[in-house]
């Protein structure tokens, strides 16, 4: 059973605005981030919400998700990931950590990577697009508890270079795993790739 959680708790600062909430191509990016991963092969979808939650949590109401909220979201990055890790479900196998906002994820990059963790057996499988790792990770339940003592905001970076000889690299095809959206500037490069 694979959980995947949805990091939708942060500021935006560098935005200016709920980034979560912006719209590309008809919907937010909070809904497609929950439609990618509720359309892959993942059993589970977390939703770990903070700033701002009760609009996040408005624009995916009619969304077959967890919804969990991070009060420490002012913390980082590794506090949304230790709420969301908290909340999955017992029986899972492993969880990938997914951003909100990459609208150039689909579900064939989650289901590549659960599907990679199930003939590996377990480890940690990360997406590589020409050689540059990016987004999302997934990780075998097995890291649970380093997951749950992440702090600050570098995300679960230290979980991966504590286990190198864990990680196996896939091979993506799609460059939306290295796209994230911080600013207007890259919300306006990246509309204009499309």
């Amino acid at each position: 059973m694979i959980s995947v959680i949805i990091l939708a708790a942060g500021e935006s600062k560098r935005m200016g605005k709920t980034k979560q909430l912006m719209v590309y191509n008809g919907r937010t990016l909070i809904e497609r981030a929950v439609d990618v991963a509720s359309e892959s092969v993942a059993e589970e979808t977390i939703v770990v919400t903070g700033h701002d939650a009760r609009l996040v949590e408005k624009a995916i109401k009619n969304k077959a998700v967890k919804i969990v909220k991070n009060r420490r979201y002012r913390e980082g990055m590794g506090s949304s990931i230790r709420t969301g890790i908290s909340s999955v479900a017992s029986d899972a196998d492993g969880v990938i950590i997914m951003l909100s906002d990459q609208p150039g994820l689909t579900p064939d990059v989650i289901n590549t990577l659960v599907n990679t963790f199930k003939t590996k057996n377990g480890g940690i499988v990360v997406p590589v697009y020409l050689g540059t790792k990016g987004n999302p990770v997934l990780f075998d339940i097995k890291y649970r508890e380093e997951l749950l003592n992440l702090a600050g905001d570098t995300g679960a970076r230290g979980v991966l270079q504590g286990h190198p000889a864990d990680v196996t690299e896939v091979e993506i095809s799609s460059h939306g795993i290295l796209l994230d959206i911080d600013t207007e500037e890259d919300f306006r490069r990246y509309t204009g790739l499309q």
